[in-house]
């Protein structure tokens, strides 16, 4: 859809227009009648960039949750060695890019990034 700049709901967010804070996120599961603890233990996992936001990018990688991939605990294994090793997800890719040939990552390339950590 189409969000109106000018609107009145949004004058005084202190967030940008296409992210929604926490509390609202919470609110707002409460007011459909969904089950509220369950969702937001799980907020870390939609919140990729850990600011407390979920912004509408978030939202649309939910489409693709649970793909048959990789099983969400294997993800936040990945996601929590990652961080580990590298203090966040942003200087782990800037690691994983640095090994990349023409820009891209091969499978092999891949495979053994994860190898030497």
């Amino acid at each position: 859809g189409v969000v109106d700049p000018e609107s009145p709901a949004l004058r005084g967010l202190r967030c940008r227009p296409d992210h929604l804070p926490y509390h609202a996120f919470e609110r707002e599961l409460r007011r459909q009648g969904l089950p509220v603890d369950e969702i937001l233990t799980d907020f870390r996992f939609i919140d990729r960039d850990a600011d407390g936001l979920v912004s509408v990018d978030d939202m649309r990688r939910l489409e693709t949750y649970g793909s048959p991939f990789a099983a969400p605990e294997v993800l936040e294994d990945l996601r929590e060695a990652l961080v580990r090793n590298f203090g966040n997800l942003s200087k782990a890719y800037e690691a994983l890019s640095a090994t990349a040939g023409a820009g891209r990552v091969t499978q092999e390339e891949f495979g053994n990034f994860f190898r030497s950590l």
